[in-house]
């Protein structure tokens, strides 16, 4: 789909198909990001994450020094000992994680004056938030949200792309800066590329399937695809297959007293990361 977003035209891909050829295919054409506002503040003025970075040298540079010395297998595998050692003493795992996340980058024990966890879900919020200066610059120098009573938005799952250059697909032309916005949500409950129930909590559609995290189906692609590809694949795929491994063979699990299946809330909260309003609750025994 096609739209004008202020001066910006922007393409909304919500299709396995057609994020393969946006992803894969013309990937080099849409590895770039736009300059928005929270990419100038958030990680000064684009410079200290790779993510919010146009493509360019710059960004080659900071992106392969990450994979070299943060996320390389032999990082991984040296942090192993840290990863058991708080998992075999965790007892809240928010407090687990933020501590395995200031030891891996930071060096150090966890500074209970300082809510990371806030800070990241903070940041998350406003990477993917709605700013009409990111549309129409000419209002980059009004805060229009301070003075209404409803600021909740339907905020962005992940950062757009831009197009570095003009380019055809399938007949239709695609100026350059354009920005490419991944509908992951739509993507993921594409009757096309699942079955009838994807609306339905049903984890059994995986059992038999051969559809996998990596990137290589485009039916699921939580971490990205390309050049744009979540760097941090690898870590967050082991921290979490440790966080939930751990407690699983020493409890049975069920619902609290009183709930049925059909209770839960599955609802999500429409945001850079998809998450529940309420979390759901689970009685071990």
């Amino acid at each position: 789909m096609s739209i004008r977003l202020g001066n910006v035209p922007t393409i909304i891909v919500s299709s396995p198909k057609a994020a393969e050829q946006f992803l894969k295919a013309h990937d080099t054409n849409f590895a770039s990001r736009p300059k928005i506002q929270a990419s100038e503040y958030i990680p000064y003025d684009t410079k200290s994450m790779a993510a919010f970075s146009e493509y360019g040298p710059y960004w080659s540079h900071v992106r392969k020094l990450c994979m070299q010395q943060h996320f390389c297998p032999a990082t991984m595998e040296g942090f192993t000992p840290l990863r058991k050692e708080e998992l075999e003493r965790c007892e809240n795992i928010r407090v687990m994680k933020e501590d395995i996340t200031y030891k891996m980058v930071l060096g150090c024990k966890r500074d209970d004056r300082f809510d990371l966890k806030a800070v990241i879900e903070e940041t998350f919020y406003l990477a993917g938030a709605f700013n009409i200066s990111d549309f129409v610059p000419s209002l980059s120098a009004l805060d229009i949200y301070s003075a209404r009573d409803y600021t909740q938005f339907v905020a962005l799952f992940l950062i757009p792309r831009e197009s570095i250059e003009d380019i055809t697909m399938d007949g239709y032309g695609i100026p350059k800066k354009s920005r490419i916005i991944v509908n992951y949500w739509s993507i993921g409950r594409d009757p096309n590329g699942w079955s009838e129930n994807v609306e339905e909590f049903y984890p059994e559609r995986f059992m038999n399937s051969n559809i996998n995290l990596w990137g290589h189906d485009f039916q699921l692609i939580p971490f990205g695809y390309g050049r744009r590809g979540c760097p941090g694949l690898q870590l967050g795929l082991t921290t979490i297959q440790l966080v939930v491994a751990q407690p699983v063979p020493y409890f049975n699990w069920e619902l609290p007293t009183g709930m049925l299946p059909q209770d839960l809330d599955m609802s999500e909260n429409l945001a850079y990361q998809c998450q529940k309003p309420r979390p759901a609750q689970r009685a071990a025994t």
